[in-house]
């Protein structure tokens, strides 16, 4: 009795004898094209050079085997040890990008009226950097930390920041931020009164001398007053430096309080500039001993140096 061939053996044995007999008849055909072709290619001109039909179908044989080879290729007939189709190379996965950190948002501390070292040590606990403005239009440069306060910043206190952000500190010498704080409006100021008074300790400008500018009010400039120059490396209103445009230069000395700009009631700005506003002090004035009457100037009190005249009215000339 005849035993039957499994299945799986046929499903195996099949492709492989296909396969064989096909590769046999490409190798056969391509052969026998190539022995054509170098027969041709001997024999050119003899009475033994094949046909020109022969050349024809030889070199169909070769171009049909080249085209089953490569189709062969990309058909994925070819496969790897394991048995599994060659996939193409597929580009390496791009690295994901690093994740951003979170950024850390600090708040403003509020700052105003703290003296300038202790704000800046402030800034720094909590990550923060600090740079120094002058309030005033003056621009001036800021030394010794201890005399400076704190009288407003940028950005202001309660907004968040970026850790490392450069925070602005503007600030007044001590004296000068605390009389801002006590006149939120413009005092007023004693008329008649000798204009040197005012700024001198106990007056009502005390400590604010590098603030304060005097000019001759309209109409009372002698015909010598000068043109005022005034050193500002800082910022100033055009509302504030034109409220005193056209105004002659006055000295302290010699000169009485006539009013002030702002004026008496008006709101002050922390920081500006403060115009007392003079007259020129009467030269005719004399006093009980019937001497004419000459402006004192402040610790002039030793006459062992030199006596203050006219033409000298300190004791350093």
């Amino acid at each position: 009795m005849t035993k039957k061939v499994p299945v799986w053996l046929w499903m195996i044995g099949a492709p492989v004898l296909l396969g064989l007999a096909m590769s046999f008849g490409v190798i056969i055909a391509v052969g026998w094209a190539l022995r054509i072709l170098l027969t041709w290619l001997t024999h050119r001109g003899t009475p033994s050079q094949p046909p020109a039909g022969r050349m024809v179908a030889a070199v169909g044989v070769l171009m049909a085997s080249v085209m089953l080879c490569c189709g062969a290729v990309t058909a994925g007939v070819l496969r790897d040890g394991t048995g599994a189709p060659i996939a193409p190379a597929r580009p390496a996965a791009a690295a994901p990008s690093p994740t951003a950190s979170p950024t850390v948002a600090i708040e403003m501390p509020y700052l105003t009226g703290t003296d300038l070292a202790d704000a800046r040590s402030a800034l720094f606990e909590l990550g923060l950097r600090s740079q120094d403005v002058d309030q005033s239009p003056r621009g001036r440069a800021v030394y010794a930390t201890r005399n400076w306060t704190v009288v407003a910043t940028d950005p202001p206190a309660g907004t968040r920041v970026p850790a490392k952000t450069r925070v602005s500190l503007f600030v007044l010498k001590d004296a000068e931020a605390a009389w801002f704080a006590a006149h939120p409006v413009m005092p007023a100021l004693p008329k008649k009164t000798e204009a040197y008074r005012l700024t001198r300790k106990g007056g009502m400008l005390d400590g604010m001398g590098e603030l304060v500018l005097f000019r001759y009010a309209k109409g009372k400039a002698p015909k010598d007053a000068g043109v005022p120059y005034d050193r500002l490396r800082g910022v100033e209103p055009a509302d504030e430096a034109g409220a005193r445009a056209g105004l002659k230069h006055a000295f302290e000395y010699g000169s009485l309080v006539a009013g002030s700009i702002p004026a008496v009631g008006q709101p002050v700005r922390v920081g500006r500039l403060l115009v007392v506003l003079v007259t020129p002090e009467p030269r005719d004035q004399v006093d009980g001993s019937g001497e004419l009457w000459i402006p004192p100037a402040p610790d002039d009190d030793d006459d062992d140096i030199d006596v203050p005249d006219w033409l000298c009215p300190t004791r350093f000339c």
